[in-house]
């Protein structure tokens, strides 16, 4: 049996008082959506265009939305998001798709003007277990030349998210 890392736990509180601050209703799963630099650095410090085209996105949109939280981190963003259980999947919201698109443009195009980017930036979608442990699952590879649709992502993404149902079908039927 593995050993609970110190991220793992802190990544499981993180979670727990998201879930408290939303009306998750019982149905669905709250995911958080990582947008990790791969060493280096995606913060406010280094990327202040980025982050101004971020702000300006949240500023515009994020009170429609409350089942999301945007949340900064040294090693780049993260969206932690309650997705409703409709019918037998789980459906991403035009928001979510649109945020995580915003942010990869941004990253992208703040480079063009001169914040500090050396590195590629993984998108990630993840969850833990009722055990703890952290499922990941790497969805997408942005580096400076990519070229990425939103069609695409927006693909790659429920992909993800749909891998993400079997487990919460599971735990809910093992918990009745």
């Amino acid at each position: 049996m593995s050993k609970i890392t110190n991220w793992e736990r802190e990544f499981k509180k993180r979670m727990a008082a998201f879930e408290g601050r939303v009306n998750t209703g019982g149905d669905g799963v709250s995911l958080s959506i990582k947008l990790r630099v791969i060493g280096g650095c995606f913060h406010r410090e280094h990327s202040p265009y980025a982050y101004k085209l971020i702000d300006d996105y949240l500023d515009e949109k994020y009170g429609s939305q409350p089942r999301l939280f945007f949340q900064e981190h040294e090693s780049g963003p993260e969206i932690l998001v309650h997705l409703a259980l409709v019918t037998a999947s789980i459906q991403l919201s035009a928001a979510v798709v649109d945020l995580v698109s915003t942010i990869i443009k941004a990253y992208l195009e703040g480079a063009k003007k001169g914040d500090r980017r050396d590195t590629s930036l993984e998108l990630i979608v993840r969850n833990y277990s009722g055990k703890g442990k952290v499922k990941e699952e790497k969805v997408v590879r942005v580096d400076l030349e990519s070229q990425f649709s939103k069609g695409e992502l927006e693909g790659s993404l429920q992909k993800a998210v749909d891998d993400f149902v079997p487990k919460i079908k599971n735990r809910k039927n093992k918990s009745k």
